[in-house]
């Protein structure tokens, strides 16, 4: 099977591709500040890029269809600094009505691969109403950086705090997919102090949530250390993270529930 492109496939092959069987894939990003070295389109490029290279590399008999990047996110805790911006509500419907338009095409399997950490929670809401108001399909959703994780891990230099937001795991990626848009020269480490259970990190961050503004947190916005990040080893990471994301939505479209 194939991958499809949805923004320039005509209407008869969204619906072919769906009669056969594709994943529909929804790359969710954000359009948020990532310090003072990123460009506000991070979360977006990085997740457009891992899906893209992701349908790459499908086991055979495995068809996908790949939906463009939502690049509207839930950021209102970047506020302060700069973001486009849905609250968690909004983002949640907005996603159910994504997922249920597809379903509404015929495809059975809708899987949104995440590049957002402000996404995440909502997703999670709504894969469980597209799952409500569209039982022929089954949604699901993953950070594309949880997927890889046990990887990424094996490939990061800094510990716990190192790689929350703009910090050494997106700085690095950033190098291999965007690398004329890094200002590493104006990276900073910001690793704020904090007891393990409240650490933020995207690979091993602590179990308890803060509802703490960003400001309180950062003063440039970046949270951990970009200064540790090259090029190299963001293409390790690129490529684990493909693969990762690859092979979770080849079970995807080879899970069959039990019957009802």
């Amino acid at each position: 099977m194939s991958v499809l492109a949805l923004a320039s496939a005509t209407w008869s092959e969204v619906r072919a591709a769906a009669a056969a069987g594709a994943v529909a894939v929804v790359p969710a990003g954000s359009l948020e500040q990532h310090g003072p070295h990123l460009p506000c389109r991070t979360d977006t490029a990085l997740v457009g890029a891992v899906a893209e290279a992701a349908l790459g590399c499908l086991p055979a008999g495995v068809g996908a269809a790949l939906a463009p990047t939502l690049w509207l996110g839930a950021s209102h805790h970047h506020l302060p600094f700069f973001a486009l911006s849905v609250d968690e509500r909004l983002y949640a419907d907005i996603a159910v009505q994504v997922g249920c338009a597809l379903s509404g095409a015929g495809f059975r399997r809708v899987f949104f691969l995440n590049g957002h950490g402000g996404n995440a929670a909502p997703l999670r809401a709504a894969v469980a109403e597209i799952g409500r108001r569209c039982p022929d399909a089954i949604a699901a959703c993953a950070e594309y950086w949880a997927l890889a994780r046990s990887g990424l891990r094996a490939l990061r230099t800094t510990g716990p705090g190192g790689a929350a937001h703009a910090g050494e795991v997106e700085t690095a990626l950033m190098l291999h997919v965007a690398p004329g848009e890094v200002r590493l020269a104006r990276a900073r480490r910001t690793v704020p102090e904090l007891p393990p259970a409240l650490v933020r990190d995207l690979l091993d961050g602590g179990p308890v949530t803060l509802g703490l503004p960003w400001e309180r947190l950062s003063a440039d916005g970046t949270l951990g250390d970009p200064t540790a990040a090259s090029a190299e080893q963001g293409q390790r990471m690129f490529a684990t993270c493909a693969a990762a994301a690859a092979d979770a939505i080849a079970a995807l479209a080879r899970f069959e529930p039990a019957p009802v």
